[in-house]
């Protein structure tokens, strides 16, 4: 037997392999909540005259990743209050629940699918599109 066998042997009788299973399987439950979120929003239809800035989008996407401190591709409240301050208990509690509206997966971290389609394309059509640019056609 090769070393490689006799190690994922060794492995496979230690528990390792089957935590290392339901891992993947959780995480891919995870990705399938996020996925499916994010199709259902990106299924509804703007009006044709809503517009974003190229620099609002970059902005926001860079929001994520200057909040993503501990580099793990995923962005938790704490986070996110670091980057964004809010100022009072008011403004910390509209983070807190704009947060909780857009995390999907329940691992109490926002991907960057939840944070930009649902986070920002979607709070920005329920707020009747207030970041966009609306162009009279």
């Amino acid at each position: 037997m090769s070393w490689y066998e006799n190690a994922k042997q060794t492995g496979k009788n230690e528990g390792r392999w089957e935590a290392l299973q339901e891992l993947r399987k959780k995480e891919g439950e995870a990705a399938n909540k996020t996925k499916q979120a994010c199709m259902e929003e990106l299924a509804k239809e703007d009006p044709k005259n809503i517009y974003y800035s190229s620099n609002l989008i970059r902005d926001f996407l860079a929001d994520f990743y200057k909040a993503d401190y501990d580099g793990d591709g995923r962005v938790s409240l704490h986070e996110l209050c670091q980057l964004w301050r809010p100022n009072d208990e008011k403004a910390y509690k509209k983070l807190e629940e704009e947060f909780k509206a857009v995390e999907v997966t329940g691992d109490d971290k926002l991907t960057l699918a939840e944070f930009f389609i649902l986070g920002f394309l979607g709070d920005d059509r329920k707020n009747n599109y207030q970041s966009a640019k609306k162009v009279d056609s």
